[in-house]
């Protein structure tokens, strides 16, 4: 019998190179990096990436390897690899430095696996919720989840603002949103420095409890809707394009009482379904 062959191999393959825009770098780095010079020996440009899905169908996930190190999950063809580096054209693309304790939080993939039809993953995702007592709102929920995995590609940022009932507990809900959602990170109230507080070099999908929002949190989550809408705090720019579960006892009500619409997003899980079957 041929041995498997082992993914925890430390090579990165060359997959082909992505469109190059007029800058000389493929699309999918200059959206990190915007207009990075290249330098003159024509060394590659390092990208920390939580993960990417390139032209060419070629991805990378973050992973864990034996040790507990934060890899690169990737395929060469059939072939799982978890990869210290993945190249693709002038890029090498490697994990973000998180602190420890982000990353012993996080729930990874260590593998691939069938799943069948989108449809039976969507159901049996749905059917999950269902058990942790959100069976009323399992579809809107099962959206988001999917989304959480193809934030480049939303229109806006997967968002939903679940109004909990006073006698409802959401330890169970929260739990199954770790587990299916993509670089979940639960806690228990958006700090006011969010996001500079928050790891958003993670893409992460943010599951918080908001008590009484402020103005400068809807504000922010605003913001937060939209690709590349730069905040400055404590003298940073940080991007908080990221999917977000928010749990409150009140709906969320703007400056004037205007309220927060989730149409975008609906929208696109309308498209979600009609191009995935689901």
């Amino acid at each position: 019998m041929k041995n498997s062959p082992d993914p925890y191999s430390s090579s990165a393959f060359d997959p082909a190179r992505t469109r190059a825009t007029d800058s000389g770098l493929p699309t999918s780095l200059e959206r990190i990096c915007g207009q990075v010079p290249t330098t003159n020996d024509g060394a590659r440009i390092l990208a920390p990436s939580p993960g990417r899905i390139f032209s060419d169908g070629s991805f990378i996930e973050l992973t864990r390897d034996r040790s507990g190190k934060l890899k690169l999950l990737t395929r060469d063809g059939v072939t799982t690899r978890v990869v210290e580096q993945f190249t693709d054209g002038d890029a090498a693309y490697t994990t973000p430095q998180l602190h420890r304790s982000v990353c012993d939080s996080l729930m990874l993939p260590n593998d691939l696996g069938e799943f069948g039809s989108p449809r039976r993953l969507f159901d049996e995702i749905a059917n999950l919720f269902s058990l942790a007592s959100a069976g009323g709102i399992a579809v809107p929920l099962t959206f988001l989840v999917f989304a959480s995995w193809l934030p480049e590609f939303a229109p806006v940022a997967p968002f939903l603002w679940i109004v909990v009932p006073a006698a409802f507990t959401t330890a169970a809900l929260k739990q199954t949103l770790r587990l299916v959602c993509r670089h979940a990170l639960v806690v228990d109230a958006v700090p006011n420095s969010w996001p500079t507080s928050l790891p958003m070099v993670l893409q992460p999908t943010l599951i918080a409890e908001v008590d009484r929002p402020s103005r400068r949190l809807l504000e922010t989550l605003r913001a937060s809707q939209s690709h590349s809408a730069y905040l400055a705090r404590t003298g940073k720019a940080v991007d908080p394009f990221c999917t977000k579960v928010i749990f409150s006892r009140e709906p969320p009500a703007g400056s004037g009482g205007s309220r927060l619409s989730v149409s975008d997003f609906l929208a696109f899980g309308s498209r979600l379904r009609a191009t995935h079957g689901v």
